[in-house]
């Protein structure tokens, strides 16, 4: 079961709790809100990492992988805030004041392209970290 889910998913399952305890460390939230925070930071960024893995481990050489990888994590992570902000609407209720504003918005998402770029290289290395106890662990029980 864990193998088919992939490093992918564990990914950004861990990538995410550790981003939702940032969060919650930072404020003074109630237990219900506390479960939503972390489910709307994980769930995302879990599914986002399991489609990372599917779609471009698939691809040839290495510097086409590289290629790719910052490309996928430069288009899919402002989405992902963008996701995060409508789930943290829907719990609070706030919307973030660079929504109103059309260039606030635009140089928003463009410092989340720059954020996703370097964050390739984080998620790659924590990837990789993920990978190799999966194998381990798959080698140790056959």
């Amino acid at each position: 079961m864990i193998e088919r889910l992939g490093a992918g998913f564990f990914t950004g399952l861990s990538i995410g709790a550790a981003i939702s305890i940032m969060v919650l460390m930072t404020g003074n939230y109630q237990l219900v809100s506390s479960l939503l925070v972390i489910l709307e930071m994980v769930i995302p960024l879990s599914v986002l990492g399991l489609i990372f893995e599917k779609l471009f481990l698939r691809f040839g050489s290495e510097y086409q992988k590289m290629k790719y990888f910052i490309l996928y994590w430069v288009i899919v992570f402002p989405c992902y805030r963008v996701l995060v902000d409508w789930l943290e609407y829907l719990r609070t209720a706030f919307f973030p004041l660079y929504y109103g504003h059309f260039l606030s918005f635009m140089v928003f998402i463009g410092l989340q392209a720059a954020i996703g770029a370097v964050f390739t290289f984080g998620f790659l290395m924590i990837y990789s970290l993920i990978q190799r106890i999966l194998l381990r662990k798959a080698r140790s029980s056959r």
